[in-house]
């Protein structure tokens, strides 16, 4: 820290963070989970309100370094995406994790009202939005629940167990973080010290390491107190901290590949290894390691604006962050039929009229050229130059053959088809799920896009229920981008339970998940499918930059006066 208390470092951002600054920063973590276990939840609620304020004061900076890094103009409607999933995502969920503080503080326990409780076959579900007045007004038509393996009777001792263990262990926990979306490095954070009872080191991915000196200013009342601490470098720093002795459990965001080297090591050690069930990385481990989105779209009687929402949404949900996220749309599942194929050409049209964006992921043309040749058919889309990658839509593939594009994640500007025989909804909806469960790689998040007509009768109602139910994915939504579900910071956010660290599929544990829930099955988000106002994630949004602004003004003090603002900035979307 230098005399204003800015972070040390150069233009050209942060310096690899030496050994023995590590060793440095490990021992004053393992001092500061002493002081965790016995600061009291109020305290650690007030903090989490300073945090809340430094954060609002710093939130155009973090916006506009983000821009800049990812090829955005500064007057762009885009520059709104940035505050969205950076600055905004990461208040909400301080906000939502200060508010459960307090109600733990007051009544033991983060508040759920006995009404948004329900039996479930697999023991309840838990509705975690709306749940306030103002979520009430806010989210209209918006809903999440978290489905837990747990009966209501018991829902009060499957939650915040860490705080009323009475021998709670004072632990240093590691989070390696994700380079693609800003509000990922410190949520994960957060979730580690609040919610898991953790201290945490938080290494930054080189990628957006630019973001974490206004990270440790942000977060500077938890650096004060050694729950929080920052390092940065490459995968040399990463490995020494993984194996450092004074870490007990590791958070890794990536690939598959990527958590297999860490705790398997590289091959030909890591088959062998992993034959004999020894890990390399003997540690507690979980992980959120991506996944091929199936975008899941049934035959039935669309409206011309649901069809046009169908179109803007699954463009969206490939266009938003360059595709660079883990939740982008990467599978679009859709019937054989005139139907079908028309709604292909409209997610075409759109995209040929969204922009293309800088492909800023490291490896991303290289990635795209080994998985768009060779198997089905390919329309490149928009612009395509040296920082710029097509968007590329690839149809045409036998859903009963087998293509790399049904193993292996696609992360950059690539959406893939398949179309399916089956015309009669509820066939569809039956396949689709059997097609996404036994076809796919990755466990993370599923989408179904479905219209009125078919939520309103009985038979197709029925049908679109099982494949959420059946879908084996941490997170399903219906009529919504993942990236929705992603943002409540109530709901738990990870893949479906059953991986191991040998078969890891998309990671092991759960985030976010503010309400500290337990023995959790699913998400389940829902929304409608003709939205209004426009969705944050559609192209062409109109008015981003200036709703992003009013959503950071939301979520610092949420009231109706705001609340009123937000709307107004979100209606010429």
């Amino acid at each position: 820290m230098n005399a204003l208390g800015e972070p040390s470092g150069d233009a050209a951002g942060p310096v690899a963070t030496p050994p023995a600054e590590i060793d440095r920063r490990i021992a004053r973590l393992g001092e500061g989970a002493r002081d965790l276990v016995r600061t009291p939840a109020y305290e650690k609620a007030r903090l989490l309100g300073d945090v809340m304020q430094r954060l609002y004061e710093l939130a155009g900076r973090l916006s506009e370094a983000g821009c800049k890094a990812k090829g955005i103009a500064p007057n762009d409607e885009l520059c709104g995406e940035e505050m969205l999933a950076g600055p905004v995502a990461t208040l909400h969920s301080v906000r939502m994790l200060r508010q459960s503080l307090q109600e733990i503080a007051d009544h033991g326990l983060p508040a759920i009202p006995d009404s948004a409780v329900r039996e479930h076959p697999l023991g309840s579900a838990v509705t975690v939005l709306p749940i306030s007045p103002l979520d009430k007004l806010r989210f209209a038509g918006i809903s999440a629940e978290a489905w837990l393996e747990v009966p209501p009777a018991e829902l009060g001792g499957a939650r915040a167990s860490w705080y009323h263990d009475e021998k709670k262990k004072e632990v240093v926990g590691l989070v390696l973080g994700a380079g693609n979306i800003a509000a990922i490095p410190p949520t994960d954070a957060l979730h580690q010290i609040f919610v898991e009872g953790r201290t945490c080191l938080l290494k930054m991915s080189p990628v957006n390491e630019y973001l974490g000196p206004l990270y440790e200013l942000v977060f500077a009342p938890l650096v004060k107190r050694g729950w929080l601490a920052f390092v940065y470098g490459g995968p040399d720093v990463g490995a020494y901290c993984t194996q450092h002795p004074g870490i007990a459990a590791v958070h890794i965001t990536g690939s598959g590949l990527t958590h297999d080297r860490i705790v398997w090591g590289d091959e030909p050690e890591q088959s062998a290894r992993k034959q004999r069930n020894e890990p390399l990385l003997k540690k507690q481990i979980t992980s959120e390691l991506g996944n091929i989105t199936p975008v899941i779209v049934p035959p039935g009687e669309y409206s011309q604006r649901e069809l046009e929402h169908v179109a803007r949404s699954v463009a969206g949900m490939v266009a938003h962050n360059a595709s660079f996220n883990c939740i982008s749309a990467k599978m679009l599942i859709l019937p054989d039929t005139a139907f079908g194929r028309g709604v292909l050409e409209r997610v075409v049209s759109v995209l040929e009229a969204t922009p293309t964006r800088k492909a800023y992921y490291p490896g991303a043309r290289a990635r795209y050229d080994a998985l768009v040749h060779g198997t089905g058919q390919l329309r490149e889309l928009g612009r395509s130059d040296r920082d710029h990658l097509p968007w590329a839509v690839v149809s045409e593939l036998d859903a009963q053959g087998d293509t790399a594009l049904f193993h292996k994640e696609p992360f950059c500007s690539m959406l893939s088809v398949v179309r399916l025989p089956e015309s009669d909804p509820v066939a569809y909806l039956a396949a689709a799920t059997r097609f996404a469960n036994d076809k796919l790689w990755g466990t993370l998040s599923a989408v179904v896009l479905a219209p009125k007509s078919l939520l309103v009768d009985s038979a197709t109602h029925a049908a679109v229920e099982r494949a959420i139910d059946e879908l084996d994915y941490g997170v399903v939504s219906l009529n919504a981008w993942s990236g929705l579900a992603f943002g409540i910071s109530a709901l738990p956010w990870g893949a479906a339970p059953g991986a191991t660290l040998a078969d890891v599929r998309s990671g092991i544990g759960w985030s976010h998940n503010s309400l500290m829930l337990e023995r959790i099955r699913k998400g389940v988000a829902r929304a409608p499918l003709a939205a209004f106002p426009t969705p944050f994630w559609y192209p062409g949004h109109r008015s981003l930059r200036k709703f992003a602004r009013a959503f950071l003004d939301y979520e610092l003090a949420p009231n109706a006066l705001k609340l009123a603002k937000l709307a107004s900035a979100a209606v010429p979307g």
